[in-house]
């Protein structure tokens, strides 16, 4: 019988699942760290003298308030790669089950031809 590699569809499958799970967890909680750095939260930790502005400004020209579209975006990037890993697995079994076809035909001793199955001619001379 002829060998051939099969697809691990099953593993492919939770991989995927893990990966847009470590996504959306991944969103949450940055979020949920960052959260707590709202920029009222640093001008209350700073109080309202110069020090504190100099505190306020920083915060403010760091980019700061952004960090929560940081998040997002490994949530979505992550979710994304998920899905295409998902993909990739659906097109790996589609292709596994075109191989499995094909050696079964050959075990058959048959050829796909444009108009359908022949028997494949004896290699033996």
């Amino acid at each position: 019988m002829t060998d051939r590699i099969e697809v691990d569809s099953t593993g492919v499958a939770r991989a995927a699942d893990a990966c847009r799970i470590a996504g959306m967890n991944a969103g949450l909680e940055l979020n949920r760290l960052l959260g707590a750095l709202t920029r009222e939260a640093v001008e209350t930790a700073a109080g309202h003298d110069d020090y504190g502005r100099q505190i306020t400004d920083g915060w403010v020209n760091s980019g700061a308030g952004s960090f929560t579209l940081y998040g997002k975006g490994i949530e979505e990037h992550l979710i994304a790669r998920g899905d295409q890993m998902s993909s990739c697995g659906e097109n790996a079994k589609a292709t596994d089950d075109d191989a499995a076809l094909q050696v079964r035909a050959a075990d058959l001793g048959l050829t796909e031809t444009a108009t359908g199955w022949t028997m494949t001619p004896s290699q033996e001379t």
